[in-house]
């Protein structure tokens, strides 16, 4: 009975199952006894298009997506607060992440060689991406932190825009413009992983 799982071990445990979940959003909310995801590198190199998890699971292992190779990836955890290091490191292809949870810190390189992102699309509020923003390791998250663009003197990141507002820009997304975008309804995230991964497939 698979909702008995607690926990997802064993490294890189689905690594290269490249043909199983091609362009997928894996959901795991079922599993509600899972309280782990651990021992690094479970989805390596899975082209995965997210994956959401159930509230029951608090921690998160490195290296968790690395290296997936789609173009977008839409990630819900309820249970997680803390992004770990190179979760999505090596995700060159990767150019915007849709991030569902109470995520209040990144550590380092979670996001290192993701030299192609260009938006971060986060549920919660501006206040809480502003947090997250200011509790993002310097080391290894460039490709994270100059999307939020500078700090002001007003406290305000250049980038950090609210949902509404970002539907207002399609054609300075057109024309490459980075954005932090709070108040993002993940419905549309988990629709538009979906849609982007299969068309880039």
């Amino acid at each position: 009975d698979l909702t008995e799982i607690t926990r997802i071990g064993d490294s890189q445990h689905f690594s290269n199952c490249g043909k199983l979940f091609v362009g997928q959003i894996i959901d795991l909310s079922r599993l509600t006894k899972l309280t782990s995801i651990d021992n690094g590198g479970t989805f390596n190199a899975v082209p995965l298009a997210g994956a959401i998890l159930p509230d029951s699971c608090t921690k998160l292992s490195t290296w968790t997506f690395q290296s997936n190779p789609t173009t977008s990836f839409a990630f819900s955890a309820p249970g997680i607060t803390a992004i770990p290091g190179s979760t999505f490191k090596e995700c060159k292809n990767l150019q915007i992440v849709y991030l569902d949870g109470p995520f209040t810190s990144i550590a380092d390189n979670a996001f290192l060689s993701c030299n192609s992102l260009t938006t971060v699309c986060f549920t919660g509020t501006k206040a809480q991406l502003k947090t997250l923003i200011a509790n993002t390791s310097s080391t290894g998250n460039s490709a994270f932190l100059n999307i939020a663009g500078a700090l002001g003197s007003d406290g305000e990141y250049a980038n950090v825009i609210s949902y509404e507002d970002y539907l207002k820009h399609s054609n300075e997304l057109k024309s490459g413009k980075k954005f932090a975008i709070y108040g993002y309804r993940y419905c549309h995230a988990v629709n538009g992983g979906v849609h982007t991964a299969a068309n880039n497939a």
